[in-house]
């Protein structure tokens, strides 16, 4: 018995140096990650926030806001008066029916009309046009179906099913039948766990911190995308035809100043805007989302901006397609204002 008892001692003593071992050595490289990334002390001004924009349903119409709340997943609306669920940028998605694959503004240019605004503390109403208003209760892991939806790259990234009512909504307005499509909608809980893979190519061509860590909900990539208005003007002045909005780049944040170079934001490296701190870790690669009218649903019919862009914006990266605008992952979050400064890091 005396034997047994040693056998079972030994063990847990063992065990336990094990989780001990195993805890040190989580924190020592969890420090030495941490060390590696250093956020400047010196910065320096280079404009103000003209523009800030959550897009509640991804590829939906935009909400304008002049204040929000800029968490590690992205913008949302600040706290309001009336208590409403606050929205957050890109929480939900459509989705097709069995193949699990997420749906945009790509496949159908019409979902850039659909609107997403608060009713209550639990629910939304969903409104685009020739269809009635959707009443949807947010739906929650523990009353309603979980799926892995398939973005892009075919990462795999979790959303809980808005049920059937939803489903047939979106079917409706989208493909004009009551099945095809369903909605998700991402509840803040899931961690997106797949970038460190996919994106390797991107990790080590950028080599600006690219990461699990970067992403938003249901965005293509980071939390938070920025554009600025000398970019945008210098793009316009090319195509010389119709200009393009910028509402057409979907962006969240844009930014105006009057000694801002045009694509100054490629060289930017950490932004800092009151107490929230960003890092530039991506360019962001456009497609034929960016020839879609944000106010018709339409698409143009002479393929701008993309075929100006052709000319002069191909990435040198992996990815061969035109760049416009900069993905950035927030490293320290707060409050954020129209007409705050941005600041950038003295290198």
């Amino acid at each position: 018995m005396e034997m047994v008892k040693n056998s079972i001692d030994n063990r847990v003593i063992i065990f336990v140096g094990v989780v001990s071992l195993g805890t040190i050595l989580y924190a020592w490289l969890s420090e030495k990650t941490s060390k590696k990334v250093k956020i400047p002390t010196e910065w320096k001004a280079v404009g103000k926030i003209a523009k800030m924009c959550i897009y509640p349903m991804k590829s939906g119409r935009r909400i304008e806001l002049q204040q929000a709340e800029c968490s590690k997943q992205g913008l949302m609306e600040a706290e309001k008066f009336n208590k409403s669920l606050r929205l957050r940028d890109r929480s939900f998605l459509a989705f097709h029916h069995t193949h699990f694959e997420y749906r945009n503004a790509r496949h159908h240019p019409k979902m850039v009309l659909i609107e997403v605004e608060s009713r209550d503390i639990d629910c939304v109403a969903f409104k685009a046009p020739g269809v009635p208003d959707l009443v949807l209760k947010i739906p929650t892991r523990s009353r309603n179906n979980e799926r892995i939806i398939k973005h892009w790259r075919d990462e795999e990234v979790s959303t809980i099913d808005c049920g059937d009512n939803a489903a047939k909504w979106i079917s409706n307005y989208v493909l004009g039948n009551d099945a095809g499509l369903r909605l998700g909608y991402h509840d803040g809980t899931f961690e997106r766990t797949q970038i460190n893979h996919l994106y390797k190519d991107k990790i080590d061509y950028y080599k600006r911190g690219l990461r699990n860590e970067s992403t938003g909900l249901n965005a293509d990539l980071t939390a938070v995308l920025i554009l600025t208005r000398p970019s945008l003007s210098e793009v316009n002045r090319r195509i010389g035809s119709e200009p393009v909005s910028e509402d057409s780049f979907r962006p969240n944040l844009v930014l105006d100043g009057v000694s801002m170079a045009p694509f100054a934001e490629d060289q930017w490296e950490w932004l800092r805007v009151g107490n929230i701190v960003m890092r530039n870790v991506a360019e962001c690669m456009r497609c034929s989302m960016t020839t879609v009218d944000m106010e018709t649903g339409v698409r143009r019919g002479d393929g701008e901006p993309l075929r100006s862009m052709r000319n002069y914006r191909m990435s040198a990266g992996p990815e061969k397609a035109p760049v416009m605008g900069i993905l950035v992952e927030i490293y320290r979050t707060g409050l954020i204002s129209v007409d705050d400064t941005v600041y950038i890091g003295k290198s």
